[in-house]
């Protein structure tokens, strides 16, 4: 497992847990007050190879900067650019040899009572790939017990680039004791470097908003059978830590990149987690200052 600087320099200075976690993907929203008082986020591993679990905070992003966003990585040549919200305008992605589609995979995770379901991960370093907390993490369940990646995988029968397999997860208590709406995110740790391979994404944060800004998601949408659909729609309001907006999605798209075509590329803004039923919005965890810095934290 990888040893990062802000584990090492706050678990040396033994900086107490504050127990967080993160919601289910059906429940109702979960009072987020406890940031404005948050000072550091407290993280949980899971090592799925030696059952190994390590806790350990980051602290809180200082605010001292309007933004800033992390670079991605395009191999190719080239860049093509639960809930339906009114009409269905997905479409279906038939070609993922060029980025930004080589970069989003499907996921499969099992687990220990057998059980099996899919979400939707992306690519963020050569070996890391970010998704939905509950994707990986249900609190009838536990940890998921092995999870597998397909990038831009085309069918049931077609993967192009082959699968990787995690090897430790990491979540936010807040999610996993308390499933808060606004901590539901993980990060994957896999056995490959697939991401030399097909790319990876950069993010995005700032602290202006979103609201009117158009965006896509692509994922793994279950009633799609393990294919890539992307969707494009309006952000229709934005605060500190959640997106909402009217990009159709479906069961499966939870942990799908939403995307952002800024003046430097296609970059992350935030990571898909709720369908809100027959609702005007579904949503996503906004990736805030803090969040950039921790997720920067697993590049080498």
């Amino acid at each position: 497992m990888k040893l990062f600087k802000y584990r090492k320099r706050i678990c040396l200075a033994l900086v107490p847990l504050l127990l967080l976690a993160n919601p289910a993907i059906t429940a109702k929203a979960v009072n987020d007050s406890h940031l404005e008082t948050t000072t550091a986020y407290d993280y949980e591993s899971q090592n799925l190879e030696t059952g190994e679990k390590e806790y350990y905070s980051v602290p809180m992003a200082l605010g001292l900067s309007d933004g800033g966003y992390s670079e991605g990585y395009f191999p190719q040549t080239g860049i093509q650019n639960h809930s339906i919200i009114g009409e269905d305008n997905r479409q279906h992605i038939t070609d993922t040899s060029f980025a930004p589609w080589s970069c989003i995979a499907l996921l499969e995770s099992t687990f220990a009572d057998g059980s099996v379901s899919y979400g939707t991960a992306f690519m963020y370093w050569s070996d890391i790939a970010l998704t939905a907390g509950h994707t990986v993490y249900k609190p009838s369940k536990g940890y998921a017990t092995s999870i597998t990646i397909w990038p831009g995988r085309l069918s049931a029968n077609n993967a192009p680039y082959g699968s990787a397999a995690v090897k430790t997860i990491h979540i936010s208590t807040q999610y996993k004791n308390y499933q808060s709406t606004s901590e539901d995110y993980a990060v994957l740790e896999l056995d490959s470097n697939i991401g030399d391979t097909v790319g990876y994404f950069g993010t995005t944060w700032r602290s202006d908003g979103y609201t009117n800004q158009t965006a896509f998601i692509s994922g793994y949408p279950g009633d799609k059978l393990k294919q890539q659909w992307i969707a494009t729609g309006t952000i229709s309001r934005s605060d500190l830590y959640m997106l909402y907006y009217n990009i159709d999605t479906m069961l499966g798209d939870s942990g799908a990149p939403i995307i952002w075509n800024a003046s430097y590329g296609h970059t992350v803004i935030g990571i898909h987690t709720r369908g809100i039923g027959t609702s005007t919005a579904n949503s996503g965890v906004r990736i805030t200052e803090s969040l950039f810095n921790w997720f920067q934290s697993f590049r080498d």
